[in-house]
């Protein structure tokens, strides 16, 4: 889950499940939770940083890997 500034990992089978509990509430479409409502229910397996990027690093793949090489990690490593 990708929040300003952040980048939370979750286990993918887990938030599956929270996401399945969370469905269906009055305040949700049919197809559609708030993420909140789902992350509330299980722990992240990483947080990690994400700066904020300038227009010019936004064209470089290069700058921008590099940039989030700690979050590519992070999700690597849960996968």
């Amino acid at each position: 889950v990708v929040d300003p500034g952040r980048a939370r990992i979750f286990a993918g089978d887990r938030y599956a499940k929270a996401r399945a509990v969370a469905s269906g509430s009055p305040r949700e479409g049919t197809r559609e939770e708030h993420t909140g409502a789902v992350t509330e229910m299980i722990d992240a397996l990483a947080t990690v940083d994400l700066p904020a990027l300038g227009g010019e690093e936004h064209g470089d793949p290069n700058r921008v890997a590099s940039a989030y090489a700690s979050a590519y990690e992070a999700l690597f490593e849960a996968v």
